[in-house]
């Protein structure tokens, strides 16, 4: 899973991948998105900040090959203290990065 910040104000995309597309890669998924987004709210205004991100999952009913699910977030989460260190604890590393966010060259 990568995440992208173009910078302050701008949309913020994150993308992933995984081997199957089931209701726990859903859920997961949704709550890895959910943190980011909330996690951007530690450094500006989530008022008017947007989050999207993109789950590639392979298909196996030979329609195409991947499938891709869409996910966005907008405004404040409104993460609950138990969501959040759920959220943390699977997705963050024990030092407190995220470990995959990348920010792009324009401004």
């Amino acid at each position: 899973m990568r995440t992208f910040m173009a910078g302050p104000g701008e949309d913020q995309l994150g993308f992933a991948v995984c081997s199957a597309l089931t209701d726990t890669t859903r859920t997961a998924f949704s709550a890895w998105l959910r943190l980011r987004h909330h996690e951007r709210g530690e450094h500006a205004d989530l008022a008017n900040l947007t989050s999207v991100a993109v789950l590639l999952t392979p298909r196996t009913d030979g329609f195409r090959k991947w499938d891709t699910t869409l996910s966005a977030v907008r405004g404040d989460p409104e993460l609950a203290a138990d969501e959040l260190r759920t959220y943390r604890n699977l997705w963050n590393r024990p030092d407190g990065q995220d470990g995959n966010t990348s920010t792009s060259g324009h401004s």
